[in-house]
């Protein structure tokens, strides 16, 4: 018993492995939404039914924009672009525009604002590193500019709906050219799983748009007040850091590259234990955006200095982009002799990238080490992953079934489970499945107190 109490502590601070894995992979006809009040969630386009997230995002009225897995949103006739949180809604200010914004959207390869400029509306691009904004071109006529209108998120095709209209917007141009009507409001638009959405005002429901003629289906009523924006799950899904630690003589650092010949940007974001933006004091707050030239490299470093701190970290990362952690402990100084020159001792381990899965296999050793694992949940769906264990004959020799909560986390030394305590003394081989949704596994084994390696993992 001593002997697991003693490395169970230790891992509570050790299990900072840097393994990142997505948080929030994306569900078919599942969205994020926010309300015109600052309701922020996310929404089941098949049936209506919201799961709320927050309540902070009342800045993000002019609608909502993706790109790269990052969400953005604008205050309805303000001027500053956000970052926007998406497990809890909070707004990072990214920079203040030349333009008030009265819609934001995007396609999937660029973010779009509607601007009025000499009394009718123009389109504009959006750079989602600085907040620039550069002029595209004028609407045209026939835009209403009075009473209701939106940009779509998610489709390689810019629409706009103004009143009952749909219109495609040519993006090169501006130009916004008639589809045809549908009867309803729409107040924020949505392409996903291969069709057009639309958020509806008024009576606040869930229509699908023909995108050939402009004519809604209805498909759901939803208790959101009125829409205001509507924006796809990421399909490059964010990626998590499930225990990031700082202060107290630890210290964790994240590397990114980007192999793109074009630059690349992306947020960073902390979070604690319960889901709630993380101060990283070193790195200036909860949130750090990451700048990549072409085939540059960059370093986020949550220092050792100050106060222990932990929670974990999560970013989208764009195509092309790749990175790896450290992680850093202190855990003494050597003298050398005669000199009496005192140095620090860290201990150092590295971590790739990895995945989350429905399926993961590792290879335990109990016999020479102790096998640690730790479980997270970054689906959208409550799951349950049921572990099976094997020897190194390939003989069954336990089972063990834990629940785990959306973006919940769990960590323990693997033969504790109950049910696994033959794994004591052998070695073989472990499967963990979720009948639904992924779970992303990592596993260590520690020599004593002391962390040996990482364990490789075969996910399918």
């Amino acid at each position: 018993m001593g002997r697991l109490k003693n490395r169970r502590s230790t891992l509570s601070i050790v299990f900072l492995l840097l393994v990142l894995t997505p948080l929030a992979l994306r569900a078919d006809d599942m969205a994020y939404f926010v309300g015109s009040s600052g309701q922020f969630g996310i929404i089941d386009l098949n049936t209506g039914v919201l799961t709320a997230l927050g309540t902070g995002s009342a800045n993000a009225s002019a609608g909502l924009g993706e790109m790269g897995g990052t969400l953005y949103g604008a205050p309805y006739t303000g001027s500053t672009l956000y970052r926007v949180n998406p497990a809890s809604g909070a707004l990072t200010p990214v920079g203040t525009s030349s333009i008030q914004y009265w819609g934001l959207g995007s396609t999937t390869t660029g973010l779009y604002a509607l601007a009025l400029v000499g009394g009718s509306f123009s389109l504009y691009s959006v750079n989602p590193a600085t907040a620039a904004t550069t002029l595209i071109g004028s609407l045209g006529p026939g835009i209403a500019q009075f009473y209701n209108w939106s940009l779509s998120t998610g489709s390689s095709t810019l629409y706009l709906a103004d009143n009952e209209n749909l219109y495609s917007v040519d993006t090169n141009t501006g130009a916004a050219a008639l589809i045809g009507g549908n009867g309803i409001i729409p107040g924020a638009l949505v392409y996903e799983d291969g069709q057009l959405y639309a958020g509806a005002n008024g009576n606040p429901s869930i229509y699908t748009l023909n995108t050939s003629s402009g004519a809604g289906t209805f498909v759901a009523n939803t208790a959101v007040g009125s829409f205001a924006g509507l924006a796809p799950i990421a399909t490059s899904p964010p990626q998590v850091l499930p225990h990031l630690a700082f202060g107290g003589g630890w210290d964790t650092a994240l590397y990114f590259t980007n192999t793109n010949a074009t630059s690349a940007s992306f947020q960073v974001d902390f979070v604690d234990d319960n889901g709630v933006p993380l101060t990283v004091p070193s790195l200036g707050g909860s949130s750090s955006l990451v700048n990549l030239a072409p085939q540059g490299t960059a370093v986020l470093d949550a220092s050792s200095a100050g106060a222990f701190g932990s929670g974990y970290a999560m970013a989208a990362l764009p195509d092309g982009v790749t990175g790896y952690g450290i992680f850093r402990q202190k855990i003494g100084v050597a003298e050398i002799v005669p000199s009496r020159v005192r140095i620090p001792l860290l201990s150092r381990v590295a971590a790739p990238l990895s995945t989350a899965s429905a399926n993961n296999t590792l290879i335990w050793d109990d016999e020479t080490f102790t096998t640690y694992v730790a479980m997270v949940n970054p689906s959208s769906l409550t799951v349950t992953v049921s572990v099976t264990v094997r020897d190194s004959s390939g003989k069954v020799i336990g089972t063990a079934s834990v629940p785990l909560a959306q973006g919940a986390k769990m960590e323990m030394e693997l033969d504790t489970l109950p049910g696994l305590a033959p794994m004591v003394g052998n070695r073989g081989s472990a499967s963990f499945q979720v009948g639904s949704g992924y779970v992303a596994i990592l596993g260590l084994l520690f020599n004593g107190s002391a962390l040996a390696s990482a364990i490789p993992l075969v996910s399918q």
